[in-house]
């Protein structure tokens, strides 16, 4: 059966740079969103769609797990399709979540096919890294997605398998070395 590595953590706190160094290790696999398109990506990252699209495949019961956030005064989702991961294959995946999503997909595959990684960071640096990604973004918007992560995220991190520090150029070469090492053998 398919396994699929849950990186997991705040918002700013490096799992879509974790994501992006290490997922040719792994089968592909692609979320769904609604948000906008950043200036730091070019277009491959996601399928992006409108809000009626998202909502009509969610009706459809084509995805697994959703979430749905705020950004910039505007209603965003993301999701999981159940097309983008086979789960009668022996194939790895590797997937940026939140809590939500990971408990959907150890309910869809299963306990011992799903591994949480989470990645925890400074707020400071986080900030910054934030402010760096998205240089419009309203500081209050910023400010309360940083209190819902407190809330929320931070506190899912005693249920994830492994917890890996990402502040520094050697924590994130570290942890980019042992994904890459489990993405052909999961017997951690």
């Amino acid at each position: 059966m398919a396994h699929v590595f849950c990186l997991v953590g705040p918002m700013a706190c490096g799992k879509s740079e974790v994501y992006n160094l290490c997922k040719d290790y792994f089968s592909p696999t692609k979320s769904i969103t609604t948000r906008p398109i950043r200036e730091t990506e070019d277009g491959n990252e996601y399928y992006f769609v409108d809000n009626d699209t998202f909502l009509k495949m969610l009706n459809n019961n084509e995805i697994i797990e959703y979430r749905k956030k705020e950004l910039n005064n505007k209603i965003i989702y993301y999701g999981t399709p159940f097309k983008s991961i086979d789960v009668n294959s022996d194939n790895n995946y590797l997937k940026p979540l939140d809590e939500t999503g990971v408990m959907a997909l150890k309910k869809y595959l299963g306990e011992e096919n799903v591994t949480a990684i989470y990645l925890e960071c400074d707020k400071r640096i986080r900030m910054k890294r934030a402010k760096n990604r998205e240089p419009n973004i309203d500081m209050n918007l910023l400010l309360k997605r940083f209190n819902d992560d407190k809330n929320t995220v931070e506190t899912f991190k005693n249920h994830c398998d492994l917890v890996f520090k990402n502040e520094s150029k050697e924590d994130l070469q570290y942890i980019v070395n042992f994904i890459k090492n489990i993405s052909s053998n999961q017997d951690l």
